[in-house]
C-alpha cells in the first residue's frame, strides 16, 4: 500500500520500496526469488496494481518465455505477491492477449472494470475470479485514443480526446459535444500527441 511500481512508457518496470527512503527504485525482477525471476516482466507499455484483487497488472509486456515486448498482452502477479508471475493451480498468476489492435495505448481503471485502449479499440478488463482470475471483452471499435495520456476518469465516467472527437464512456460510448472542437483539431500538431494530457477539475 505505501510502495510504488512504476514503469517507462514501452521500457523497464521498477519498484520503490519506500521504507527505505534514501534507497533508489530497482527493476521488479530484481525483488523476485532467483526461481522466478526470469518470468517477471522487464518492459511493459503500462503497470498497475488492480485495486480490490490487488494483482499487480504489466500492459504491452514480455511473454513468459522472452524479454522481447508483445505490445498486445496482459499479464499479472498472483494477488498480494509482486514476483510471483508463473501462472500455476497454486497461485492466480496468468496472462491474455487482446485480439484486436497492433499496441496497447494506454489502462484506466474506473469504478466497476479496467478500461484499455488500443490503437483501434476500447476494451473491458476485469476480475472475474478463479480459474481465469482476469477477463476481457471488447466494447467499442473504431476507437483511436489521440495519446497514451489524453483519458481521465471520475470513476463512473470515462473521457478522453480522439482522432477529431471528444468522447466519454459511461456504459455507452458517445462523442460529446464540444463547441471549439473544430478549432482544436484545426491548430492541433499532431507529431505531439504524447504531451496531450486529460483531467478531472
Amino acid at each position: 500500500g505505501q510502495d510504488i511500481i512504476f514503469n517507462v512508457y514501452n521500457g523497464g518496470v521498477y519498484y520503490k520500496d519506500n521504507a527505505a527512503i534514501s534507497g533508489r527504485a530497482v527493476t521488479l525482477r530484481s525483488t523476485a526469488s532467483a526461481a522466478d525471476q526470469e518470468f517477471v516482466p522487464i518492459i511493459a507499455s503500462q503497470v498497475l496494481v488492480s485495486d480490490n484483487s490487488r494483482h499487480v497488472v504489466c500492459f504491452g509486456c514480455n511473454p513468459l518465455d522472452s524479454d522481447a515486448q508483445d505490445p498486445m498482452l496482459i499479464r499479472w502477479s498472483t494477488s498480494e505477491d509482486k514476483t510471483v508471475w508463473y501462472p500455476d493451480t497454486t497461485n492466480s498468476a496468468g496472462e491474455l492477449r487482446i485480439g484486436v489492435g497492433s499496441n496497447i495505448l494506454r489502462a484506466i481503471e474506473t469504478t466497476t472494470e479496467t478500461l484499455v485502449f488500443t490503437d483501434v479499440s476500447l476494451h473491458s478488463f476485469k476480475y472475474v475470479g478463479p480459474p481465469y482470475t482476469f477477463g476481457e471483452v471488447r466494447i467499442g471499435s473504431n476507437i483511436h485514443l489521440i495519446g497514451p495520456n489524453a483519458v481521465a476518469s471520475t470513476g463512473s465516467v470515462t473521457f478522453w480526446m480522439a482522432n477529431g472527437v471528444f468522447q466519454m464512456y459511461d456504459g455507452t460510448i458517445r462523442d460529446m459535444p464540444c463547441g471549439v472542437r473544430q478549432y482544436i483539431f484545426s491548430i492541433l500538431n499532431t507529431s505531439q500527441v504524447q504531451k496531450i494530457y486529460a483531467g478531472i477539475d
